[in-house]
């Protein structure tokens, strides 16, 4: 028995240290579209502002951005994964809103608001919810999305969705899905705010 063992140590001596995973990746606006199809409400159709963020972290304020990444490491808890390297890759390529050229999709249960039709009823004297909805009925909301994050080894996808559906009702989450089968499976979640 301790030939065998020593044979063994002796054997992962030489094979060197363990291959270490590649890094999460930025990913594109065609995983930004899966998101978005993923999570649609039946019958709704949500818009989608134009510039990605993290929700409502201040990207520009070092202290802001430092608790915010201290509490995403914290709380987001991914069975069997060590989630750090992929928030600390979220963060990094969010670290400034990008214009997203992303069609809209209505079949797939989103718009994106390139013209600002939609931002214009937040705007002074631009009614509120309450006109946008007897505007557009099937209007489910205002989406932010992030720019996504993978790691392609173990197939997680990292993006932060948020939604505003009333002045008082809405939140935003930083959301894992495993890709599998051409599909995401959403793994685990973190809210970071509600209203």
């Amino acid at each position: 028995m301790r030939v065998r063992a020593s044979l063994l140590l002796a054997c992962l001596a030489l094979a060197g240290p363990a291959a270490r995973s590649a890094p999460p990746e930025r990913g594109g606006e065609d995983l930004i579209a899966r998101v978005l199809a993923a999570t649609a409400a039946p019958g709704g159709t949500t818009v989608l502002r134009p510039e990605t963020r993290l929700g409502m972290v201040r990207m520009d304020s070092p202290e802001e951005r430092a608790r915010s990444l201290d509490y995403c490491k914290k709380n987001l808890q991914v069975p069997g994964y060590d989630a750090s390297a992929l928030i600390d890759a979220l963060f990094e390529h969010n670290a400034a809103p990008v214009r997203l050229r992303l069609s809209s999709a209505p079949k797939d249960g989103y718009l994106v608001d390139h013209d600002g039709t939609y931002a214009a009823y937040f705007k002074t004297g631009g009614g509120g919810w309450a006109k946008l909805r007897r505007d557009h009925p099937g209007a489910g909301g205002m989406a932010t999305v992030s720019i996504p994050v993978v790691d392609r080894e173990q197939r997680l996808l990292l993006i932060y969705l948020g939604t505003q559906y009333d002045w008082l009702a809405g939140s935003g989450h930083l959301v894992v899905f495993r890709m599998e089968d051409g599909k995401l499976r959403e793994v685990a979640s973190l809210m970071m705010w509600i209203s």
